[in-house]
């Protein structure tokens, strides 16, 4: 999926056409993260969410050019599944051949929206995780709990891959993940191991990673199929 999309956005490139959609369903946002855009700029987060009828008349324009099926991105600065007809949004670009994607803090994949997220036809879901242990990620991610965000990923990683799903998670754990930080996430990957239709990418610094190397630290993240 994703070395597809890569050649879909060189391929448009080249034909002088967009090589590819961002759309926003949400700029609704349930968290009030110090370093968002919206805070920082206006003291306000918006709270304007695109209904699917618009959505779905914004694809069908976009599908009027012959042979252009450019990969879409469902992210902004609110939360996708602020808004409940994300899922469809995916599920009516999906269905019409183009590579769908979108970044969410995961406050909102319950149950219902993992089942519906797996139905959706979907390339890449990024999951955000700023942290490797409550105090740190709700120190970024205000008004989110660490403990119901890591038991949303967890079932939906369960709940993907039994069916042939094709869907690259990617789990990104940022900011720069400091030394402690590191060791916590290298003892909650002991004995794990990522599934391998998962990605888990984790973000350091250069003198960071060099310690982490040293203590062994960077092994055991990598042994549990991180990145």
């Amino acid at each position: 999926g994703v070395i597809r999309r890569y050649w879909r956005q060189w391929r448009y490139g080249r034909a002088e056409l967009p090589a590819s959609w961002l759309i926003e369903p949400s700029a609704a946002c349930n968290l009030r993260c110090p370093y968002c855009a919206s805070l920082q700029t206006t003291g306000k987060v918006p709270t304007g969410r695109m209904p699917l009828d618009r959505f779905a008349a914004l694809i069908d324009t976009l599908l009027r050019e012959p042979g252009y099926r450019p990969p879409v991105d469902l992210t902004g600065l609110g939360e996708p599944l602020m808004n409940p007809d994300t899922p469809g949004m995916a599920r009516y670009a999906s269905e019409r051949g183009l590579a769908v994607s979108f970044s969410t803090n995961a406050t909102q994949l319950g149950e219902d929206r993992r089942a519906a997220l797996l139905d959706a036809g979907l390339e890449i879901l990024i999951v955000s995780l700023d942290g490797a242990s409550a105090e740190t990620y709700e120190r970024h991610r205000i008004g989110a709990s660490f403990a119901d965000v890591t038991r949303n990923i967890a079932a939906f990683c369960r709940s993907y891959g039994g069916g042939g799903d094709k869907l690259d998670v990617v789990v990104f754990a940022a900011p720069q993940l400091s030394l402690m930080e590191l060791q916590t996430l290298a003892g909650l990957l002991d004995g794990v191991e990522i599934n391998p239709q998962t990605a888990m990418l984790v973000a350091t610094s250069p003198e960071i990673k060099a310690a982490a190397d040293r203590l062994g630290l960077t092994h055991r993240i990598e042994r549990a199929g991180a990145i």
